[in-house]
């Protein structure tokens, strides 16, 4: 939980996403204080996930990199930042496999 009081509509917002990754990953309070502490700081910091890490980037560096256990495996990607909360579907080939055959004469 969330161990701020939102004071404005961004905070509420941001509180939102951060618990919205609860959803995706198994992650304690600490590690939603720190996700929601580190977006806060800057509106150019960005949480960047695959289903096994959490990465926290500030423009284009990461600063640091979580190991994480995903709930679930229907996603590839998950960006949240101030503005934006993005899940990239995970995309699964059909087994089927495809080939040409024809003829020449």
């Amino acid at each position: 939980m969330i161990n701020r009081q939102a004071k404005t509509y961004n905070e509420i917002i941001r509180k939102k996403r951060c618990y919205e990754l609860t959803k995706y990953f198994y992650i304690t309070d600490e590690e939603i204080n720190e996700i929601y502490d580190f977006l806060s700081e800057s509106k150019e910091n960005e949480i960047r996930t695959s289903n096994k890490y959490i990465n926290f980037v500030k423009g284009s560096n990461v600063i640091k990199t979580k190991e994480a256990n995903a709930r679930i495996n229907s996603f590839d990607a998950i960006v949240l930042s101030s503005t934006l909360f993005r899940i990239t579907p995970h995309y699964t080939s059909s087994s089927s496999s495809g080939g040409f055959s024809g003829s020449s004469s």
